[in-house]
């Protein structure tokens, strides 16, 4: 019962969050794995507006929220193709953007039921 409400909260974060909204900043911080960040990135799909998800750089950390592990990310397009991949770091190495409508998409997935939680594109500023 105690995970059903959890994930229920968790889902109306996300659900209530603005887009664009500034990522949870939940504590301890941890590091996800690669393989982790892996099982994320396969549970997205394309929304209207993005790009394919090589399009873009994407920026993981790993935030503990209501004692749940969480990992967060933002995804930031890049047509040149310099910061195209994958980094696992810090959540202050995540780049905090505002607006930037597909071009810039945040998400949220819960490690322990692998589950994504939330994935949007920002507003247009």
């Amino acid at each position: 019962m105690r995970r059903v409400l959890a994930a229920l909260a968790l889902t109306a974060f996300a659900a209530a969050a603005p887009a664009g909204a500034t990522l949870p900043r939940g504590r301890p911080y941890w590091t996800p794995t690669p393989a982790q960040v892996a099982r994320l990135e396969s549970q997205t799909s394309r929304k209207p507006g993005m790009a394919p998800i090589w399009r873009y750089g994407r920026d993981y950390a790993g935030v503990t929220l209501d004692d749940r592990k969480m990992i967060v990310g933002r995804w930031v397009r890049d047509d040149s193709g310099r910061t195209i991949g994958v980094r696992i770091g810090p959540l202050s190495a995540i780049p905090d953007i505002a607006d930037g409508g597909c071009s810039v998409v945040s998400v949220m997935y819960d490690v322990k039921t692998e589950h994504l939680v939330s994935m949007t594109c920002n507003g247009v500023g």
